[in-house]
């Protein structure tokens, strides 16, 4: 009786240690709504929308036919590098994303020395399918305010 007392114990102590030893592992990695962004964006080939770009109110606006942007990771968000003829005004740029996936600190790198862009603003759809640029553009010497401004659509293919 002794015995079978003993390996019951026994019995009892090895599945005790084997239900606790159980789970406890299962830490699930999460992405940031940063690293979801960023990687939506770098990802993914992008053509212009022509049916939603505007850039008939800036006098000698560019085909946007044949606009292009391609996307690459940075410390603190995306670049981007612009093709086509809007290549000829802004060549690109950079913004800041936060850890949640706001974004912030648009830069636009102005080509042209007629001209002088501004970023106002960048947006990506909650499917990260679309981003719309909305760019100020002004006379390089003005004193007053702009000429203009792009609205330009991309697309996710």
């Amino acid at each position: 009786m002794k015995i079978l007392k003993n390996a019951f114990i026994l019995i009892a102590v090895l599945s005790l240690t084997a239900v606790v030893s159980c789970g406890g592992d299962d830490t699930v990695e999460t992405e940031t709504q940063k690293e979801v962004l960023v990687a939506a964006l770098t990802s993914q080939t992008w053509t212009v929308d022509a049916t939603a770009t505007n850039v008939s109110n800036v006098t000698g606006a560019p085909d946007k036919a044949t606009f292009s942007i391609t996307f690459a990771p940075t410390a603190e968000g995306v670049s981007y590098s612009l093709g086509g003829d809007i290549n000829d005004y802004i060549s690109g740029g950079s913004f800041s994303i936060s850890e949640e996936g706001s974004l912030s600190a648009f830069v636009a790198n102005t080509v042209s020395t007629d001209l002088s862009a501004s970023v106002a603003s960048i947006t990506v759809n909650a499917e990260n399918t679309a981003v719309t640029m909305t760019i100020n553009v002004s006379e390089a010497s003005a004193r007053v305010g702009g000429i203009g401004q792009y609205v330009i659509v991309f697309s996710a293919s």
